[in-house]
């Protein structure tokens, strides 16, 4: 019986708890597009300033220099890649600490009632 008790206790703690997780999953979807958004404006700008480069390229310094400008770009597209990567493990991190302070939240009080009977 008891492990059905426990079972049934932690059942109630999900399920009150879906609509924080879920108004909290809705908030991260957000977040989550504006990134995708802003990742996809940023190579998109990118991929037209090269193109447009590109079309400067007229002998054999210019070629030089649009290589090299290219080479230069190619570590500004590294920065911007780990610091997104760094963006999204932080979704991760934060997304498990706000789930996890919600079930102790939910469970405190239950543990409080069951000390007190």
């Amino acid at each position: 019986m008891a492990v059905i008790e426990s079972i049934k206790d932690k059942a109630s703690v999900v399920m009150s708890s879906a609509g924080e997780i879920n108004k909290l999953a809705i908030d991260k979807m957000e977040e989550m597009a504006k990134i995708n958004l802003a990742t996809a404006g940023y190579f998109s700008d990118i991929g037209i300033k090269q193109m447009r480069a590109l079309t400067g390229v007229k002998d054999l310094e210019s070629m030089r220099k649009f290589t090299a400008d290219s080479i230069s770009l190619s570590g500004e597209i590294a920065k911007k890649l780990l610091d997104d990567s760094k963006t999204w493990m932080g979704f991760g991190t934060d997304i498990k600490e706000k789930v996890t302070d919600l079930f102790k939240k939910e469970e405190e009080p239950k543990k409080k009632a069951v000390k007190a009977a």
